[in-house]
């Protein structure tokens, strides 16, 4: 199965009508599902699902070649989890497309190294967000309320774990100073 989460600012043909953005399509409806749509004024029809969930500030908003309906878009969200960690592993985290490793024992080493590798990446991540916050960070730290633009800044910089921690260790090594332990024993970690 494709499928892609769309932007609200996309121009849709929907087949019927004026052409609109995928916004005004989602503008009012917890669930619509639209087949056969026309992306970006191409002739290439493809099926729209949008989900607006309660709770939620901003509806799923997915481009698909199966059916669109609540089944499928729902499938897409319990496989979202899993993207970022797949992006961890490719270009913009290992980049393991790059090893052009094509024997498999040699394969499995390489992901139980990078398995290690991302746990350690993540909980250096994790200690420098508490140990050295941001200026934002810390301002928002005093701000109790989530729909403040400091929030909304923060999460749209906020770095993963794994991204941060990977470049803690990077300048690390670049500036010839100490690696941070791999293991550290939960009695040793911060609340």
């Amino acid at each position: 199965m494709n499928d892609y989460r769309l932007k609200r600012n996309l121009t849709v043909d929907p087949g019927f009508g004026d052409i609109v953005t995928t916004g005004d399509l989602a503008a009012g409806h917890t669930e619509r599902y639209l087949p056969d749509v026309r992306l970006f004024n191409h002739a290439v029809p493809t099926n729209l699902g949008i989900l607006h969930e309660p709770g939620h500030k901003e509806p799923w908003i997915i481009a698909m070649d199966n059916a669109p309906n609540r089944a499928t878009v729902r499938d897409y969200g319990s496989r979202w989890s899993i993207e970022p960690l797949f992006s961890d592993y490719k270009s913009r985290g290992f980049d393991l497309e790059a090893t052009q490793l094509r024997a498999p024992d040699r394969l499995d080493r390489l992901l139980l190294i990078m398995a290690l590798a991302l746990h350690w990446c993540v909980r250096v991540g994790q200690e420098d967000a508490c140990d050295h916050p941001t200026p934002l960070e810390q301002k928002t730290q005093d701000q109790p309320d989530p729909n403040h633009w400091s929030f909304q800044k923060l999460a749209r910089s906020a770095l993963s774990w794994f991204k941060r921690g990977l470049r803690v260790l990077l300048r690390r090594l670049q500036m010839y100073q100490p690696l941070p332990p791999f293991y550290r024993p939960c009695s040793a970690m911060r609340n």
